[in-house]
């Protein structure tokens, strides 16, 4: 039988994708709470707070069709819970300074969520970028 403790990792981990999937950056500020961390392949190190929030929204905005299909699930019955997803979206706002390129994207990868007391200390997220960069350059 599965532990409160990994009942409530899962929730918040579904919470988190779930979230994005309707671009509430509210809710997703919330499920970092104040400290919680945020790091993926296109960022040099991890971010939170303010900067987190912009970068989500920022996000909603380069990709306004976003969504993340959850393929799998583990959680690790303690405080770490990984998710394998399948991320799709299309170009069509602006990218840090690059124009939208209107391409789209379908993109696999993995979260490693660091949960404790219902608030993600830290997601790690792992992607193939060239991947990412090729498809939105039309050559993939």
């Amino acid at each position: 039988m599965a532990s409160s403790a990994q009942n409530q990792a899962s929730d918040v981990a579904r919470a988190y994708f779930e979230a994005q999937n309707r671009h509430n950056t509210e809710w997703l500020m919330q499920l970092f709470g104040s400290s919680g961390t945020f790091q993926d392949p296109t960022m040099s190190a991890p971010i939170s707070g303010e900067k987190l929030q912009q970068a989500f929204a920022a996000g909603f905005v380069s990709f306004p069709d976003m969504t993340f299909e959850v393929l799998d699930l583990f959680d690790d019955g303690a405080d770490r819970v990984a998710v394998q997803w399948r991320w799709r979206a299309t170009n069509t706002g602006p990218l840090g300074d690059a124009p939208p390129t209107g391409q789209a994207i379908d993109i696999a990868g993995m979260d490693l969520l660091v949960i404790s007391e219902g608030t993600i200390q830290s997601a790690r997220a792992y992607f193939d970028l060239a991947a990412m960069t090729n498809q939105l350059s039309g050559k993939a």
